[in-house]
């Protein structure tokens, strides 16, 4: 895609999601608005998707359109990287969990059954593939793009700065994010959630279907567990080592990419 239509398609992204939280922002702060407003919280899990649309078919027209749904489709990969899509969120997401619980000298909720966790998980899944399509703009157009120009390295460096600034609007609700989330933390998660899902995207040849399918993944099962302060509790040692292995993930996609090279990365 032509630089100018990628920058465009961030400006847009931006400018249609923020549009979709305002409502919510507005009423955390006891502010009046017209009920009807309540209707634009679509934007806020479409806004990216629909951004892409206009400038991909702007770029390319129908055959752009088709090239990026394409992406959906590339199934070739490692049977390793395929493991790790599937397996990756839940050893995360539960090594994190237990070792928290034991660092903080406490037990796992007696409410957290498996059966309970399961079943917060396909309610979870469901909704989370279907309504979360930011990966179409991220790494479908923006990665996609510079990393044909600028190479993994900085391509990541990059968007990590872009993605992160796509996220602020859920900090400013009056008080802080919805799901209990810190800022610190957040932004660490972030980064590194930038470097890994580049990697994979580079290594199962612009494939979307992974890095959505690792994203979402890792989104439902981390909310189907007792892994967030907010739903154990207020024990914090979970969601913390929750971080430190998911920035562990992002060094190792580095390391790796400058091991298999053996030379300094674009």
């Amino acid at each position: 895609m032509k630089d100018r239509n990628v920058r465009l398609t961030i400006i847009w992204a931006f400018i249609i999601s923020w549009t979709g939280i305002t409502p919510s922002l507005l009423k955390s702060y006891n502010i009046y608005y017209p009920p009807v407003l309540d209707g634009l919280v679509i934007l806020q899990y479409f806004g990216a998707l629909i951004a892409a649309l206009i400038f991909v078919y702007k770029d390319g027209g129908a055959s752009g359109i088709k090239r990026l749904f394409s992406k959906f489709t590339k199934v070739k990969a490692a049977i390793w990287v395929i493991l790790a899509v599937i397996l990756l969120p839940w050893i995360l997401s539960l090594l994190s969990t237990f070792i928290g619980f034991q660092l903080s000298d406490s037990v796992w909720p007696e409410k957290w059954t498996a059966q309970e966790v399961l079943g917060r998980f396909a309610a979870a899944i469901v909704l989370q593939l279907l309504l979360n399509t930011e990966e179409f703009v991220w790494r479908g157009v923006v990665f996609d793009s510079w990393l044909k120009k600028y190479g993994y390295l900085k391509a990541c460096v990059v968007l990590a700065g872009v993605w992160w600034a796509f996220h602020m609007p859920m900090f400013l609700r009056n008080g802080g994010h919805e799901a209990g989330q810190e800022l610190l933390p957040f932004s660490i998660m972030v980064i590194s959630m930038t470097f890994v899902m580049g990697w994979l995207y580079k290594h199962t040849l612009g494939s979307l279907l992974y890095v959505h399918l690792f994203h979402q993944l890792l989104n439902s099962v981390s909310e189907s567990l007792p892994l967030f302060p907010q739903l154990n509790g207020g024990i914090k040692a979970p969601y913390s080592v929750f971080i430190a292995l998911t920035a562990s993930l992002g060094l190792i996609a580095v390391l790796y990419e400058f091991k298999r090279r053996k030379v300094p990365m674009q």
